[in-house]
């Protein structure tokens, strides 16, 4: 019954392209893509058309072999070109370049040939393929924010507090708010954590202690405005898929609408706590003359020292219009970022996390410290003379 139905939908829906052999070439005329002759047997495309309905065209025969016009397969697209990041080009972009090499893990394969050498197989780490659309955070993936720190503050015991980025092999960029507080200023930088002390979760964490801490020199303790600085580590963290920074930004505002937070700070406004585990929120970016309103209406700038209100220039704004999300108490000083738009599992921080009137309410944004307009002083401390 099987074969009899076949033979039906074989003579009903075919085109001819008779006198053609197997391993010939030829067209198929649904579609007018190139094709080879081969067996029906040979062709799973035709046998699934035919089981559709749909139009083969026919090669001939070879014996009681019906042959039919295959298509070929589609070849994969060129591979993108590399970026045009140059000798040239700034350090900062260089070595963003560089770093991507940490996305990836390397193993020994031992070969069991006699003389022969064990090569190392290349594994791709990258944490954050997919990232779903603190308050009304989701929770973040092992390896997806490689460039999250925390800073850690010594004061009868280790408490961590503000967040930061990971710039290079040896800084931290954060809040110079966080950098320099009345409780005193950080110790300690912890790397490639997830749930916050837990040997559970699937992070490599390390703890360094910071030898120097460098505000902006235009950075005032009664004021927002330059709220940015860097914290140096005591030495060069070896990076990997667990531990990688983040690139600098090469232009003042792209075209992204939407950016990400992440942090371990409040999941509400009014906690006592911090989450233990790492969280992310995507975040719509508001215009400087709706931001400023806002922060107008609330009459809020003169608590910050605000006294130009915010500055464009030097300041960014991004919130919820629909959801309570947003950055907390706690997420100080991490990062707001965006995916890199040509360097494979990359992300560039745009801001650094300021400050907020309260957490998560709609249409009220929290501002950021723009990164681009700060990129040659940080380039002149993290990589002096390159």
């Amino acid at each position: 019954m099987i074969l009899r139905t076949t033979f039906v939908y074989i003579f009903v829906f075919c085109g001819t392209a008779f006198g053609q052999y197997s391993g010939e070439p030829c067209t198929v005329q649904r579609t007018s893509a190139p094709g080879t002759c081969k067996i029906i047997q040979d062709c799973p495309v035709a046998i699934s058309q035919i089981r559709r309905r749909q139009r083969i065209t026919r090669c001939g025969f070879e014996g009681r072999n019906e042959v039919v016009c295959c298509p070929n397969p589609t070849l994969p697209p060129p591979p993108e070109p590399e970026p045009m990041i140059s000798d040239d080009s700034p350090i900062s972009q260089r070595k963003c370049k560089e770093y991507t090499e940490a996305v990836f893990e390397y193993i020994e394969s031992v070969s069991l040939a006699v003389d022969a050498k064990n090569d190392r197989i290349r594994v791709d780490k990258c944490g954050h393929k997919t990232v779903p659309l603190i308050v009304g955070g989701e929770l973040a993936k092992p390896r997806e924010f490689p460039h999250m720190a925390l800073l850690g503050f010594d004061k009868g015991g280790l408490r961590w507090s503000c967040g930061g980025t990971l710039v290079s092999d040896q800084y931290v960029l954060s809040a110079g708010h966080c950098l320099r507080t009345k409780a005193g200023n950080p110790g300690y930088v912890r790397l490639g954590e997830l749930v916050l002390l837990s040997d559970e979760d699937e992070a490599e964490p390390q703890t360094l202690k910071i030898i120097e801490i460098i505000l902006h020199p235009d950075y005032k303790t009664n004021s927002k405005y330059n709220d940015i600085g860097l914290a140096k580590m005591e030495k060069k963290v070896k990076l990997t898929p667990f531990i990688r920074p983040a690139c600098l930004p090469t232009e003042f505002g792209g075209p992204e609408t939407l950016a990400i937070a992440s942090g371990w700070g409040h999941t509400e406004f009014g906690a006592n706590e911090g989450s233990n585990h790492l969280l992310k929120v995507v975040l719509t970016k508001f215009s400087h003359q709706e931001c400023n309103m806002t922060y107008v209406s609330q009459h809020y700038l003169e608590k910050k020292g605000l006294k130009d209100g915010i500055r464009e220039e030097t300041q960014l704004c991004a919130g919820s219009r629909t959801a309570m999300k947003d950055t907390c108490k706690g997420d100080s000083g991490g990062p707001l970022q965006v995916y890199h738009s040509n360097l494979y599992c990359m992300y560039t921080v745009i801001g650094v996390t300021s400050f907020g009137i309260t957490c998560g309410n709609i249409n009220i944004p929290g501002v950021y410290t723009r990164v681009y307009p700060y990129v040659n002083w940080i380039e002149k401390i993290v990589w002096p003379g390159q």
